[in-house]
C-alpha cells in the first residue's frame, strides 16, 4: 500500500520532509530537484512493480549552535521537544484526542515556535501524574 500523504502526482517521497522541500521548490526548478536528491524519490509505478516499500531513511541528528533537531524533535539546552504528531505516537493516542485535550484544557503543556507547536518531554510525567485517578475507598456493607 502506499502512503499516498508522501506523494505528488506520480512520485512519491522517502520522507514527508522530503515531500515538503520538492514543494517548496520553484516549478520551474523541480526536475532540477529531482534530479540532485534521486535517493528521496521514485516513481509510484516502479514502486508497485518492485511490491516493497522504499527502504526508510536513517534520521540524521544536525546540531546548530547547541541546538540538536531530528524530524519532529528538537534539543534545547538539554530539554527534548516533539512535535504532536511524535507526542500522540508516544501516549498511544491519535492527534484528533490531543486537539481534543487542548480545546477543552486537559491535554499537556504546549509551547509555540513559530508556527510549530511543540511538547516539553520533561514535562510529560507530571502531567501524566496530574491524570492519575485516586483510588476509590472499597466500603463494605453487611
Amino acid at each position: 500500500m502506499i502512503d499516498q500523504s508522501r506523494a505528488v502526482g506520480d512520485i512519491l517521497f522517502a520522507t514527508h520532509a522530503d515531500r515538503a522541500s520538492y514543494l517548496g521548490t520553484l516549478n520551474r526548478l523541480r526536475p532540477r530537484w529531482l534530479q540532485e536528491n534521486k535517493d528521496c524519490w521514485q516513481r509510484i509505478r516502479d514502486v508497485r512493480q518492485e511490491a516493497s516499500p522504499l527502504r526508510p531513511v536513517v534520521e540524521s541528528k544536525i546540531d546548530v549552535g547547541g541546538v540538536a533537531s531530528i524530524e519532529n524533535e528538537i534539543e534545547v539546552g538539554g530539554r527534548r521537544y516533539v512535535g504532536a504528531q511524535r507526542l500522540a505516537a508516544l501516549l498511544g493516542v491519535s492527534l484528533r484526542t490531543l486537539s481534543r485535550w487542548d480545546a477543552t484544557g486537559t491535554g499537556p503543556p504546549k509551547i509555540k515556535v513559530g508556527r510549530k507547536v511543540v511538547f516539553d518531554l520533561g514535562k510529560i510525567p507530571q502531567w501524566l501524574a496530574s491524570r492519575e485517578i485516586p483510588p476509590t475507598r472499597i466500603t463494605g456493607r453487611n
